[in-house]
């Protein structure tokens, strides 16, 4: 076995471990009824979020059981396809800095690998916007009208608290 094979499979048994352990620790997810998303103020907008803020409102939008289900699952296997690429993605970090560190640098080795790195990130990004507009599809025409009001309701009076802050900062 190379020294190659021994840090690819110590790699991979790594982030494998990682992604166990991380699933053993309780956390609230969407998908039990928590939120289970990890964004500050907007900060990431991928498809969890989004069926996160769907299934939060749940009943100003009027979802069936159905509708609830159906976007569930559209969660759940975004929610998995996103941990295989991002463990994917981390292996091919882990691969291509190896090689960024070897002396000298492999130039015909080293794009491929960024590139890789580049590539799935791509990935993620759209199955990201696959899972989005597939849980967009399960609402009517009506129900993505009141989350587009919704979204501004919410966006419009945080803008507003903010301004009202500035003003209220500005006088003293």
């Amino acid at each position: 076995m190379t020294r190659s094979m021994l840090t690819k499979g110590s790699a991979l048994v790594f982030a494998l471990f990682m992604v166990t352990a991380g699933s053993l620790i309780p956390r609230a997810s969407w998908a039990d009824g928590g939120h289970g998303h990890r964004h500050g103020h907007g900060s990431r907008h991928d498809a969890g979020s989004f069926i996160w803020h769907v299934l939060q409102a749940k009943e100003a939008l009027a979802l069936t059981d159905d509708q609830e289900m159906k976007l569930r699952t559209i969660g759940i296997t975004y929610k998995k396809a996103r941990v295989t690429k991002t463990a994917e993605m981390e292996l091919a970090e882990i691969d291509m800095h190896q090689l960024l560190h070897e002396k000298p640098i492999k130039h015909e080795a080293v794009e491929p690998a960024i590139r890789k790195v580049y590539a799935l990130k791509a990935d993620l990004r759209i199955a990201s916007v696959h899972a989005r507009e597939e849980a967009k599809a399960v609402l009517t025409p009506e129900q993505q009208q009141k989350l587009r009001s919704l979204h501004k309701e919410k966006h419009g009076a945080m803008a507003g608290g903010q301004e009202k802050s500035c003003k209220e900062s500005e006088r003293s």
